[in-house]
């Protein structure tokens, strides 16, 4: 049995076993996944994690308009120093992002959902001025998408459970 024929069995075998056990996209549209795209987003901080968060949720979720409104809480912030060099003096640091959020149904001003979700980044702290802004700012934007991505499961599971699927 040449190689290319013994791929092709082997992913008709995997597609064969998922097929059987039930498994279906959380989210993508199709007839079993749960479409996000009627989600308004509405975000409640001013500072700039909290723009890097609504920003990497701006795709999955529309702007306005929809069945649902996802209000984002201010984002909370920790920074704790991870690496100490030989003067004391922290080179590294973990981020951890922390949000909650709300899901409101239209034309109820009761939650549906209350979530949080967090996020985790670390960056290096360089003796140059303009690195060290630039690694933070790299920091903040993994820790930011980390939570996003948990943000829109959470969603995505909250969908699929209340339109009984």
């Amino acid at each position: 049995m040449d190689r290319r024929t013994l791929i092709a069995a082997t992913l008709s075998g995997c597609a064969l076993i998922l097929s059987g056990c039930g498994f279906q996209p959380l989210y993508g549209g199709g007839p079993s996944g749960v479409r996000l795209d009627g989600i308004s987003l509405e975000q409640l901080g001013d500072e700039r994690i909290d723009y890097l968060l609504r920003d990497e949720l701006r795709d999955s979720f529309s702007r306005s308009g929809g069945r649902y409104r996802l209000v984002l809480e201010p984002a909370e912030v920790r920074r704790t120093g991870s690496g100490i060099g030989a003067d004391g003096i922290a080179t590294r640091y973990d981020l951890l992002l922390t949000v909650s959020f709300r899901i409101f149904e239209t034309g109820n001003p009761d939650p549906v959902f209350d979530g949080s979700a967090s996020g985790a980044g670390t960056y290096n702290i360089p003796l140059q001025p303009y690195a060290a802004i630039t690694s933070q700012r790299e920091g903040e934007e993994l820790a930011a998408r980390s939570a996003a991505n948990r943000i829109t499961l959470q969603v995505a599971r909250f969908l699929r459970t209340a339109e009984g699927r």
